[in-house]
């Protein structure tokens, strides 16, 4: 059950362009190894689990059970909870913002306790981090519609599943920057009302896109854990720090006929509170949203201390 609730949350992130899923790994202590249950994943231990004799061993060896409790987990909060983000996002975008940066800051402690070496040449590896996201924070989105090659496609794929397992940056922020997120939306929505072969064909490239990504960017994280574990995790610390410049609460939304136009939060530019009264709601969500990280990593401390025991 705790699994699927950490699932659950992971699942809530990846709803939100601007949040990483992978940064909701980090702060409930599995980000390690969900990335070496990913690079379990290969065509020799799929291959057995067609073995009727060694189906259980292949299950095991695959963390079988870890890695679906946390999928039924993400299946489930996308299926039942998308409603309810895209609401609170449209209607209380700035207590929302703040709920979940109060989320991303105990984080933080996470990859600095587990670096070994905190020298100023290792902390230095934390400022490409910071300046990844903010660089894409301020030059994108850039959102156009048009038509995209399939090998385009399967880039954008891969790109966005890369990116998602790192821990602040979201795969869907990376769609809007490269322009091809309202394309795939449309395709989406089009394919479950009424299939389309051209739909069908667009997202079968996209899924395997996104197959390959995540693979590839679990083999290469886990590579640089074992050669560069503390450069890497500072460098994780400046992506949840940067991460922090797209979920800051107060933003300048287009108005159109007296109403907020679609709400972006990536698009939307970073402006002050308007009133004091804003200011204090948003700061006791951020209040709450810190609380619930301390309350999640203790019960993660209680739980691997149990198992440590």
């Amino acid at each position: 059950m705790i699994n699927i609730f950490k699932g659950f949350l992971i699942g809530i992130a990846n709803l939100i362009p601007g949040v990483s899923g992978g940064t909701f790994a980090l702060i409930l202590g599995i980000y390690e190894r969900l990335v070496k249950d990913i690079n379990k994943i290969t065509f020799k231990n799929l291959k057995a689990l067609c073995d009727k004799g060694h189906l259980k061993e292949a299950f095991n060896n695959l963390d079988g059970v870890f890695v679906i409790s946390l999928g039924a987990g993400a299946l489930l909060s996308i299926v039942s909870l998308a409603p309810v983000i895209d609401w609170c996002l449209k209607n209380q975008p700035a207590h929302t913002l703040s709920f979940f940066g109060g989320l991303i800051i105990p984080s933080i402690a996470l990859p600095v306790g587990g670096i070994k070496n905190k020298g100023f040449k290792n902390a230095l590896f934390a400022l490409p981090g910071i300046a990844i996201v903010v660089f894409v924070y301020l030059y994108g989105p850039s959102q156009t519609s048009g038509n995209f090659s399939l090998l385009t496609v399967f880039v954008c794929g891969a790109l966005a599943t890369s990116a998602m397992i790192l821990p602040g940056i979201s795969g869907s922020f990376i769609l809007l920057v490269i322009g091809i997120y309202e394309t795939v939306i449309g395709h989406i929505k089009t394919f479950f009302s009424g299939f389309g072969f051209q739909s069908f064909i667009f997202l079968s490239v996209f899924s395997l896109g996104c197959v390959f990504g995540i693979l590839a960017a679990a083999r290469l994280i886990k590579y640089l854990f074992e050669k560069y574990k503390d450069r890497t995790l500072f460098f994780l610390v400046g992506l949840i720090l940067g991460s922090l410049v797209v979920l800051w609460p107060f933003k300048h939304y287009a108005f159109r006929d007296g109403a907020k136009a679609k709400i972006s939060i990536v698009s939307a530019k970073n402006t002050w509170p308007s009133s004091s009264r804003e200011a204090v709601h948003s700061s006791l969500f951020f209040m709450f949203g810190i609380l619930c990280a301390a309350m999640l990593g203790s019960i993660e401390k209680k739980r691997s201390s149990r198992n440590a025991d």
